[in-house]
């Protein structure tokens, strides 16, 4: 099974990236950490499945990585599914609150909304906290899957 994983956090990547080996046996997780890098692996190769992140930088890097896309993750959900690439997919997020002013979301209003938009694809939103369950949510998902 072929897996991409888009997180920009180093640390966060390579815990989903065991807790997935681990659950799935499988050794071909690869991690894309922009916007830009996992559109382009998304759009250039075939995927099973999609770990993404929904804040994410535009550009891969340690310096000026450009703008910063609070809602990068629904970016590329949209664009796979203008190119008709889009795959099962969950989303793992750090954040309570995305975005800011008008475009804030709650945690549970993203949720609900990728449940409603990607009924098809999403196969659930998990909340990435050091002492969260966010390892057994994610197995739950790839499980089913």
């Amino acid at each position: 099974m072929k897996i991409l994983v888009v997180e920009d956090d180093s640390r966060k990547s390579d815990q989903i990236k065991d807790a997935i080996d681990n659950l799935t046996g499988s050794k071909g997780v690869n991690v894309a950490d922009s916007w830009q890098s996992g559109l382009l692996m998304l759009k250039s190769d075939e995927w099973d499945f999609l770990v993404l992140d929904i804040s994410i930088p535009q550009f891969s890097g340690k310096g000026d990585e450009g703008r910063f896309r609070h809602f990068g993750g629904m970016e590329i959900l949209e664009e796979l599914e203008r190119v008709e690439k889009l795959i099962p997919f969950v989303v793992i997020t750090g954040f309570d609150e995305i975005g800011h002013g008008e475009d804030k979301k709650s945690f549970n209003e993203l949720k609900s909304d990728l449940l409603r938009q990607y009924p098809s694809f999403c196969r659930g939103v998990v909340r990435f906290k050091p002492s969260s369950t966010w390892r057994h949510e994610l197995s739950l998902v790839m499980e089913a899957f």
